[in-house]
Formats: structure tokens, C-alpha cells, sequence
């Protein structure tokens, strides 16, 4: 297996990035709403679609409940 030297990797840094940037709770609960609203928004622009949440998941719910994102990919078959 090939490994990739880091020095060749546009940006890339050994040390913590410093992002400068610090949100308060409320901050993100806006963000986070307005996300929603976003894609709310996006699905009921396109015929048919509808926005599908699975519960105590995070980003990467394809993992943690793969049961669900299998048994919504074959409810949207079903309907096509």
C-alpha cells in the first residue's frame, strides 16, 4: 500500500489548525434551523421528495443506522 508523504498535500498541517471562530449555543441552534429550513425548502421544490430524519444519528447516519437508510431507499423505490 502506497502511503502519501503529507509534505505533498496543498494546506495540509501537522499542528491544530487555529480557526478563530467561536459560536454560542444559540448561534448554532440558528444555524442549524436554518439548515433545516434549506432543505425543507429544496425538497418541496422537487416533486416528490421529502426530507427523511432518523433519530440519535449524527452526519454519518448511513453508518450508525444503516437499517433505516435501507428501508427508506426502499420505500422511495417502491414509489417510483
Amino acid at each position: 500500500m502506497n502511503s502519501l508523504d503529507p509534505s505533498l498535500v496543498a494546506g495540509y498541517k501537522l499542528e491544530p489548525y487555529d480557526l478563530g471562530t467561536l459560536f454560542t449555543e444559540a448561534e448554532v441552534d440558528a444555524i442549524n434551523a436554518a439548515q433545516w429550513e434549506g432543505q425543507a425548502q429544496w425538497a418541496a421544490s422537487v416533486p416528490g421528495a421529502e426530507v427523511i430524519t432518523v433519530p440519535d444519528t449524527t452526519h454519518y447516519g448511513q453508518n450508525q443506522r444503516p437499517d433505516a437508510v435501507v428501508e427508506a431507499i426502499r420505500q422511495a423505490i417502491a414509489r417510483s
